[in-house]
């Protein structure tokens, strides 16, 4: 190969290379951010199982309502990797407990901060009903008792 030649190759490489750059980095970056949300969303959503669980535990407190509005209020602000604004609310009854979860991720690109709102919303939200055992706990044994009087 001469000169001439080897000069027209390495420029052919360099134009290549910038032309699939421009296609490649925008797309890892697309995926890097939605991997961040999918993260963050279920973040916010074992938040929520989590303060479920937490206000079906304290229902017989007397403190409830406030040792449930310090659990949470801890609960929404740490784990999250994109999110910028997390709240997590929970509520205790007699026979279910609830919560429920609402951040906003910060979105990237002129068109959509353009067209749309500055942040995308995303929210999740778990319930959890008590049981009292006591009744299964007699059918159990009820059982049990009948498959003792069965073996004899």
């Amino acid at each position: 190969m001469n000169k001439e030649t080897e000069w027209w190759q390495e420029a052919y490489f360099t134009v290549e290379a910038a032309m699939i750059m421009t296609i490649v980095l925008p797309v890892l970056t697309v995926i890097l951010i939605a991997g961040f949300c999918l993260h963050d969303s279920a973040m916010l959503q074992s938040d929520a199982c989590a303060a479920a669980a937490a206000a079906s535990n304290l229902r017989t407190y007397k403190n409830r309502d406030a040792d449930l509005n310090a659990y949470t209020s801890e609960m929404g602000q740490q784990g999250f990797i994109w999110m910028e604004e997390s709240s997590i609310s929970a509520q205790a009854g007699e026979k279910s407990s609830s919560a429920a979860g609402e951040g906003r991720f910060p979105l990237p690109g002129l068109i959509r901060r353009f067209f749309y709102d500055r942040m995308q919303r995303v929210s999740a939200s778990w319930s959890r009903t008590m049981y009292h055992p006591a009744a299964m706990i007699r059918v159990m044994r009820g059982a049990k008792y009948l498959l003792d009087d069965l073996k004899e």
